[in-house]
């Protein structure tokens, strides 16, 4: 029997929640909506799944906000959001498929247009990402692998949550730091 692989679909485009046409290779600010970008973060799960529980990006999302600088919060929730786009691929992976941290900048690079966010301390966002990923590997993974981690986790309990609790929770924190409050 031979195997089926590739889309029916033979443009580089997904169906978003909304009901979108996202053009993987020529997004454009139009196709970018924060409802689906909520939706899909709190679908997808960090660690290709392979938690103890369900895990998702938007939570992730949402604990690195809450822990960055007042000035960055906004740019740290959002800051995997071409995530909901091209799904949380593995870093090991993403390193074998040529040309995907372009794509995936690119998409990044919208969102942050299409929110206006305008203060982005990177190395802050670095270092509060890895700590979290630091605590979620020690909660979450069975730490076979992983070894020796170069920064601290944070103080923070990670609850198992729906996708839809999540969801609601993401799009208020984007409302409310949308908002400057």
């Amino acid at each position: 029997m031979k195997e089926f692989r590739g889309s029916i679909i033979k443009r580089p485009c997904i169906e978003t929640f909304t009901g979108k046409e996202f053009n993987l290779m020529n997004p454009t600010l139009e196709s970018i909506d924060i409802r689906d970008i909520a939706h899909g973060l709190s679908n997808i799960c960090r660690y290709t799944g392979q938690t103890r529980y369900h895990y998702s990006v938007a939570q992730h999302s949402i604990l690195v906000s809450g822990f960055a600088h007042t000035m960055n919060a906004f740019a740290a929730l959002l800051h995997d959001a071409a995530e909901a786009y091209t799904s949380d691929i593995p870093t090991p992976l993403k390193d074998l498929v040529p040309g995907f941290y372009d794509i995936e900048e690119r998409i990044q690079s919208l969102v942050y247009a299409k929110f206006d966010v305008k203060f982005i301390d990177f190395s802050e966002l670095k270092i509060l990402d890895c700590q979290i990923m630091t605590t979620e590997v020690k909660e979450l993974m069975p730490n076979k692998i992983w070894g020796e981690f170069p920064y601290n986790a944070m103080p923070v309990d990670i609850l198992p949550l729906t996708p839809k609790k999540v969801e609601g929770m993401f799009l208020r924190t984007f409302y409310r730091l949308a908002a400057g409050i």
